[in-house]
């Protein structure tokens, strides 16, 4: 189980403060991963996008949260590792009820 979140009390101004962050806050084998994943990014390896789902699909499933939630289930280091390579639009999964 990793459980570690930044918390930002302040406006992040630039990458490296972001980075500093993370090197205070994640353990040096996540940054290691992290890292990687910027390289492959860097090389135009494309990965598989984040997978997210809705507030909504969980209650469908017996939770009880804001439905217009939005929740990550996988993907985390690949968002740093877009944040650290400064790209600002990502395709993902996302997960929710389809209207009829």
């Amino acid at each position: 189980n990793y459980q570690s979140s930044i918390e930002i009390s302040k406006k992040i101004i630039n990458i490296n403060e972001f980075e500093n962050e993370l090197n205070n806050n994640f353990s040096s084998k996540r940054i290691k991963k992290i890292y990687k994943l910027k390289r492959m990014i860097n090389h135009n390896i494309k990965l598989d996008f984040p997978l997210f789902i809705t507030g909504e699909s969980l209650n469908l499933l017996g939770s009880n949260i804001p439905k217009n939630s939005l929740y990550m289930l996988d993907g985390s280091r690949r968002c740093i590792a877009y944040i650290l390579n400064e790209i600002r639009e990502i395709d993902i999964y996302l997960i929710t009820i389809k209207i009829k």
